[in-house]
């Protein structure tokens, strides 16, 4: 019912089984995490500060994730993301650094509009899966980077200034029924097929 803390230099895989009290996590470093929230409705993890699995797949599932500060994911080798919605109020950060792997959402929303990311950064290295963005909803800026095609399955919204890159010449398609609000930046040696509603 209040904040749990990790120490290890080993395997974390922590679950929380109420659906009415959230699973308060600590920022840490672990070799592979898994936390899982319970999966009915009103269950959610909450998450500030920094999180790494520095040797292998970092892995959220269960409900809702909010963002109660910045918060920053870091994975060795794959980030899956199989929840509910990740809300804000804070920013999210992503990173993976595995070119074997990749980040995984399962078409998670990122943001919603009554409860929007306070910002979003991906940098996912992987060149053997490209990253499939769901539902986008940001009040601040946005920047994605990919070892290989980025594609929007759902609207992006964004506020601030949104940046794309493929590193890998992939091609960028984001043709929902977007709204940026500011500059799109967008970087690639591919194609780019981008819609603003």
């Amino acid at each position: 019912e209040d904040t749990v803390t990790l120490v290890t230099d080993g395997d974390v895989d922590l679950h929380q089984s109420s659906t009415t009290v959230p699973l308060e996590v600590a920022p840490f470093t672990v070799n592979r995490a898994r936390l899982q929230s319970n999966s009915g409705v009103g269950s959610e993890l909450w998450l500030s500060g920094s999180y790494e699995a520095s040797g292998t797949d970092f892995n959220l599932t269960g409900g809702d994730i909010r963002l109660t500060g910045n918060t920053t994911i870091t994975a060795a080798q794959g980030l899956f993301i199989d929840s509910g919605t990740v809300i804000g109020p804070g920013a999210l950060t992503l990173n993976q650094d595995s070119p074997f792997t990749g980040i995984f959402f399962t078409s998670v929303p990122l943001g919603t509009s009554a409860v929007p990311l306070g910002g979003l950064t991906i940098d996912d290295a992987s060149t053997a899966f490209g990253l499939n963005l769901g539902a986008v909803n940001v009040n601040g800026n946005v920047d994605i980077t990919s070892g290989r095609q980025i594609t929007g399955n759902a609207p992006i919204l964004v506020t601030g200034t949104s940046r794309f890159e493929s590193t890998g010449a992939g091609n960028i398609t984001l043709d929902n029924f977007n709204v940026f609000e500011d500059t799109v930046t967008l970087v690639t040696d591919g194609d780019v097929d981008l819609h603003q509603s």
